[in-house]
């Protein structure tokens, strides 16, 4: 509640971290297809529409279908974890993401815009 507070307090608004990606759960079935049994994270259930260099995702390279492991260094168990971060990133911070496309690993970069 401080962040919030004292948000509103400077500002007069709330200001929270978007990137432009609906989120949900990674399913036995969703983890099965990005090549493990078991895997947690945040599955990219789709992108906003928009142009590419506006929408914050999409500019990094996230595609639908993407599922995310780790943001930061940190491990992410659920599609709350990635929601949590993105929200309390300022506009403009980078977050670095660990991927899994398929069975390929990647890390891409997301520079975070503010939440409309």
């Amino acid at each position: 509640a401080s962040p919030v507070t004292t948000q509103l307090i400077e500002t007069g608004k709330v200001i929270r971290g978007w990137i432009g990606a609906r989120l949900g759960q990674v399913t036995p079935e969703r983890a099965r297809k990005s090549g493990l049994e078991g895997l947690r994270g945040a599955y990219i259930e789709w992108l906003e529409p928009g142009d590419d260099d506006k929408i914050p995702a999409k500019a990094a390279g996230l595609l639908a279908g993407d599922i995310c492991t780790g943001c930061n260094g940190t491990p992410i168990e659920s599609q709350y974890d990635l929601a949590r971060q993105i929200a309390f990133t300022t506009p403009g911070e980078l977050l670095q993401l660990d991927i899994r496309r398929s069975s390929k690993s990647l890390n891409l970069v997301v520079r975070v815009g503010e939440k409309p």
